[in-house]
């Protein structure tokens, strides 16, 4: 699984994976979101845009958009749901 920031596309254009991670043995995963990128530690009301992209040999990659607003005081988390389907 990678998590990609949306808005953080490398020099050729293409969104570059912050943080990657193998399924845990009963088949979730776990991720932990990077620090803001405001340096106030917060975001907007909007959030930050991530994007999560799960491959498995034999599937199709199944991704997920999502935004994630931060606070000062309390990170939070956030939990998403995908289904791989099989080629």
């Amino acid at each position: 699984m990678q998590l990609f920031l949306t808005d953080g596309r490398n020099m050729n254009g293409t969104l570059a994976p912050i943080r990657e991670t193998l399924t845990r043995a009963d088949g979730s995963y776990h991720l932990c979101l990077p620090a803001p990128i405001e340096p106030s530690g917060a975001t907007g009301p909007d959030g930050q845009p991530f994007e999560v992209r799960v491959r498995k040999e034999g599937y199709r990659i199944a991704s997920r958009s999502f935004r994630h607003a931060y606070s000062v005081w309390d990170y939070g988390g956030v939990e998403a749901s995908l289904e791989l389907v099989r080629d």
